[in-house]
């Protein structure tokens, strides 16, 4: 087994997020509206086919499943729960925003080789050339207005919100 040194690790992860974020730039800007995060997701992606916590998984190998669990090259697969509390910890926020919509967690597999994408429990798991296929295909289940309202939710700014008025009050 090759021993990883922290600063391969930091170097593989900004990789990472930059490959992701190359992929995600693929979506509609339309339909899509995509925001960097710290903590255990990388990316909050809003859209008509709904709202996605995605993380990035730097593990380099094959992947495979073994008694039910994604593994890559023999070893599981680290930080689905705190993936699976952060994006209910976001739908929380959403409903007290009187938004209620389903945040999927999403795990992007940067490094590693994996066949078709899969659900692993009940996370999502795919490669990064196939992240921003998996996410535009899926049925649509927010209207687009829906979806820019969960998105200013979530703190981000789009097209045209400074001359809109928010609650009697000019942003």
């Amino acid at each position: 087994m090759q021993r990883v040194v922290p600063c391969d690790i930091a170097g593989r992860l900004t990789e990472a997020r930059t490959r992701m974020a190359a992929q995600l730039m693929r979506l509609d800007p339309f339909t899509f509206w995509i925001l960097p995060r710290d903590g255990a997701g990388d990316f909050m992606v809003v859209g008509t086919t709904g709202a996605f916590l995605v993380a990035a998984e730097v593990a380099t190998g094959t992947a495979d499943v073994h008694r039910g669990r994604l593994r890559v090259d023999g070893a599981s697969l680290n930080g689905h729960r705190r993936l699976r509390a952060q994006a209910k910890q976001l739908e929380s926020i959403l409903s007290k925003a009187t938004v209620p919509v389903r945040v999927e967690p999403v795990i992007c597999l940067t490094h590693a080789a994996a066949g078709a994408p899969r659900a692993d429990r009940k996370i999502r798991v795919v490669q990064v050339r196939d992240l921003a296929k998996e996410i535009a295909d899926r049925p649509h289940t927010l209207p687009r207005l829906r979806a820019q309202r969960v998105a200013r939710a979530l703190g981000m700014r789009l097209d045209g919100d400074e001359k809109r008025f928010f609650f009697g009050v000019a942003r």
